[in-house]
């Protein structure tokens, strides 16, 4: 026969408590006792753990201190001449509370570690993409003034090969400048090109560095 006790609240030692629970025919005891511990109350080796533990968190950017109270809940099983008493963390049945402070305060400390390092990912992002863009600014300026210095060299030749057609007398004179002109502009477009291509490759060697960096940034 079991005899059972609705949870009641009473005040043990000046600390609010609810208790609850049934004891058996035989004396087995099976019963709660929730209690709003002070922290001062736990003692020096306890304080010490909680007290170390926030500590570790702040070290993460928080600012947080050891609460005034601590709900608790003791589990009272055994005999009634030889009670056994676990405490827990309320909620946290069959962990000490060694135990249960140390895994709540490592899961903040993993979820606000995961958020740092979200945050560094992200700033690592924006540093690559800057750097992407960086390089692309400094390819364009050069294939800007590659275009420009050949398009320089197309019209000076142009205009040597229009000076020397133009200075050119006679029905065989004129036939000749003309052909060098041809040679002249043909050796002037070649020159511009070639100008053009090996811009085009040192822009190609930034913006390949600029991915790299950006890689090696990302990892």
């Amino acid at each position: 026969m079991v005899e059972y006790v609705k949870p009641f609240d009473i005040k043990i030692d000046g600390m609010e408590s609810r208790i609850g629970g049934s004891m058996s025919f035989e004396q087995d005891l099976d019963y709660s006792v929730q209690i709003k511990v002070p922290t001062a109350k736990l003692g020096g080796q306890a304080n010490s753990i909680i007290e170390g533990l926030v500590g570790k968190v702040n070290t993460y950017g928080l600012n947080l201190s050891v609460s005034e109270f601590v709900n608790m809940n003791f589990l009272v099983t055994g005999k009634m001449d030889n009670p056994k008493i676990k405490p827990t963390i309320l909620g946290q049945e069959g962990s000490t509370v060694k135990d249960v402070v140390v895994e709540t305060v490592t899961q903040l400390a993993d979820s606000i570690k995961d958020e740092k390092i979200e945050e560094g990912k992200e700033k690592a992002r924006a540093e690559a993409a800057k750097i992407i863009a960086d390089a692309q600014k400094r390819a364009d300026a050069i294939m800007v003034e590659a275009n420009k210095g050949a398009d320089r060299v197309r019209a000076e030749a142009a205009k040597a090969a229009q000076k020397l057609e133009d200075e050119a007398k006679g029905p065989i004179a004129k036939p000749l400048a003309r052909a060098a002109g041809e040679k002249l502009k043909k050796e002037a477009d070649k020159k511009a090109r070639k100008a053009i291509a090996e811009a085009q490759k040192r822009a190609d060697g930034i913006i390949a560095k600029a991915e790299q960096q950006a890689a090696d940034k990302l990892k």
